[in-house]
């Protein structure tokens, strides 16, 4: 109100359009023990603070759900999806993709780092370009241990992505987010038959419905190790991707 008792309509007006958008962080976890509680505190302490983050639990065996509930208890933003048997990362994420609530849909992996102004850089990217349907990022790759080991660079304009799709996948999944205003949440239900190249099937999909990109900042430490869910089979990725792109 001012000082003769009327609401100012202006000052309504700019808080409206200043205001953030509410956004969501989905991680799958199975006995990711070890390396969770870096990927969970790296979200937690973004720049960007109005979000969610819905961690599902995929009947892991080790303590991934008490490292998860230890850090529920302290953050409320924390929601839990604990499953009652394992269903891999593609069936696993279609639970997390049912309770979405946020305008942006960023993806995360258990055993990754995303860099502290990783949210904030590319939710300004994607409301000065809302044609852009999926946003990735460039990385830097870690051992085990999170010590440095290289870099993935990746193109950042949608031809040279799209050109890219019969060749390489052109986003890393754990970087990526999805503008909901392009495809909504249950767009991106797995069927759980392309576990090996969920990730390459939703770049395809994205492509269809707006253009894609990659921020040239480095935004996501990206974990590399033997152990690793994609290196553990090779020639079974190997026909995964082929599938998907033919």
């Amino acid at each position: 109100l001012d000082k003769a008792g009327f609401v100012n309509l202006y000052a309504v007006k700019f808080k409206k359009t200043t205001l953030k958008p509410f956004v969501t962080v989905l991680m799958t976890a199975y006995n990711a023990e070890k390396y969770i509680a870096e990927a969970i505190g790296s979200i937690l302490s973004q720049t960007y603070k109005n979000f969610e983050l819905i961690i599902v639990n995929d009947s892991s065996i080790d303590g991934t759900l008490a490292v998860i509930n230890k850090f529920a208890m302290r953050d409320r933003r924390i929601k839990i999806l604990n499953l009652k048997r394992n269903l891999g990362p593609s069936l696993a994420a279609n639970k997390g993709l049912r309770k979405v609530k946020g305008d942006y849909l960023f993806r995360m992996d258990a055993d990754d780092i995303s860099e502290g102004t990783r949210l904030e850089k590319q939710i300004e990217f994607l409301q000065n370009n809302p044609d852009v349907s999926m946003l990735g990022g460039q990385c830097k790759l870690i051992d085990k241990e999170g010590g440095l080991i290289g870099e993935k660079r990746f193109p950042t304009d949608d031809n040279s992505i799209f050109s890219s799709l019969f060749i390489r996948n052109p986003i890393q999944h754990p970087s990526c987010v999805i503008n909901l205003k392009n495809l909504t949440s249950y767009a991106m239900l797995h069927d759980g038959n392309s576990v090996l190249a969920h990730d390459l099937e939703l770049v395809f999909l994205a492509s269809q419905k707006g253009r894609l990109a990659n921020l040239g900042d480095n935004i996501l430490k990206y974990r590399q190790y033997t152990g690793s869910f994609s290196l553990t089979s090779p020639k079974k990725t190997f026909f995964a991707t082929l599938a998907v792109r033919i």
